[in-house]
């Protein structure tokens, strides 16, 4: 799953929290200084040409991370 396309010039980029970003994530967005009437977009306005690319896995489920079976609580009065 992507969360999101990031911009080159990100000042957080290098500091991405999730550390999601690779170079496939990074977008080229492209400015455009005149209106779009076909699409109702007044200038200036940005387009990205972005390509998704799914690579073949193998499917498994995380591990969680308790490890122990929970315990029913005590019931009151006993």
């Amino acid at each position: 799953m992507i969360s999101q396309i990031y911009s080159p010039d990100d000042e957080h980029i290098d500091s991405d929290v999730q550390f999601g970003v690779t170079r496939a994530l990074i977008g080229n967005y492209m400015r455009h200084d005149e209106p779009s009437p076909e699409v109702g977009f007044a200038a200036p306005w940005y387009s990205l040409d972005q390509r998704f690319t799914l690579e073949a896995g193998e499917a498994r489920r995380p591990v969680a991370p308790i490890r122990a079976k929970a315990t029913a609580a005590p019931e009151e009065g006993r």
